[in-house]
């Protein structure tokens, strides 16, 4: 079988769809050896792949990118894998899989096979188009082998040393968006004893997303600018030396199509705090405090 796959989500700093596609790109054509990949992208960039993999490279923009992949795919693939838009599904004529990672968009805040992330995912999405119903596989998550507890000690200091956390913290691990609820997070960090501040900083460890100005400006009113670090995008490496190092991760968002950061954070060994919202408490089970 030939599969196409749209990998571009995994070029770049990663989000959590980014970790997702790469972690897919990387593992499945050698555990499926027998069938080859072909990986469509605007360009091709560095993924540890196989002999079974070879790049479909197209260019455009938005629609028109994803209408001359179709059309390509239908030509060459026995199955295409929309990893992060629904678009080319208007144009393929050869079976189609999406990967469904939340619903958000039509929270406010099309219908071939689906893979939802989670059971709340696969709920919210039959629930706004029941013609999904039966189509649907829930696709637990899984957090890469990195993240783990078995870090050196001096690989910790090394961390502490580069983002100069001179003190125990509260770690968080994402984008700096609203749905995230760290206007929340900020404020309930605030509400702690002064003495209880003086011994543990809060770290926030994510680039900024859509509307971040009011987490800043909470920081600057509550007066914790000294106590509330910000490091924008870390890397992999830095990211899981930085679960292994925090006395506890807080992840208080309001809506999660599975919550990657919690597996993260508890695969490497650390205490989570997190909201008992959507997905949430499929990952964190009874092992976290909501």
């Amino acid at each position: 079988m030939r599969i196409g796959v749209d990998v571009r989500e995994a070029e770049g700093p990663l989000d959590g769809k980014g970790r997702v596609t790469k972690e897919l790109a990387e593992r499945v054509p050698r555990l499926l050896a027998a069938n080859e990949f072909e990986f469509y992208a605007k360009q091709t960039f560095s993924l540890k792949t196989g002999k079974n993999v070879s790049w479909q490279t197209v260019s455009g923009t938005s629609v028109l990118w994803h209408r001359a992949v179709a059309k390509r795919a239908n030509r060459t693939a026995d199955v295409y894998v929309s990893t992060t838009s629904y678009l080319s599904s208007c144009w393929l004529m050869v079976p189609n899989v999406f990967v469904v990672y939340d619903l958000i968009s039509f929270k406010d805040f099309a219908i071939p096979q689906r893979k939802a992330i989670s059971e709340a995912t696969a709920h919210d999405l039959v629930g706004l188009f029941p013609a999904a119903r039966g189509k649907v596989t829930v696709m637990p998550l899984a957090a890469d082998d990195g993240f783990h507890a078995r870090h050196a000690k001096k690989d910790l200091d090394a961390v502490r040393k580069k983002f100069a956390l001179r003190k125990p913290f509260v770690l968080y691990a994402g984008t700096i968006e609203p749905r995230k609820n760290l206007v929340q997070l900020v404020r309930a960090y605030g509400a702690l004893s002064q003495k209880t501040q003086k011994q543990y900083d809060l770290v926030l460890a994510g680039r900024k997303g859509w509307d971040y100005d009011s987490v800043f400006s909470t920081i600057e009113q509550l007066g914790l600018e000294d106590r509330v670090h910000h490091l924008d995008y870390v890397s992999d490496q830095d990211l899981a030396r930085l679960y292994a190092a925090a006395k506890v991760f807080a992840y208080p968002s309001l809506y999660e199509g599975f919550g990657l950061p919690v597996l993260e954070a508890m695969q490497s060994g650390t205490p989570v705090i997190t909201s008992d919202l959507s997905s949430l408490p499929e990952v964190g089970g009874d092992a976290v405090v909501y």
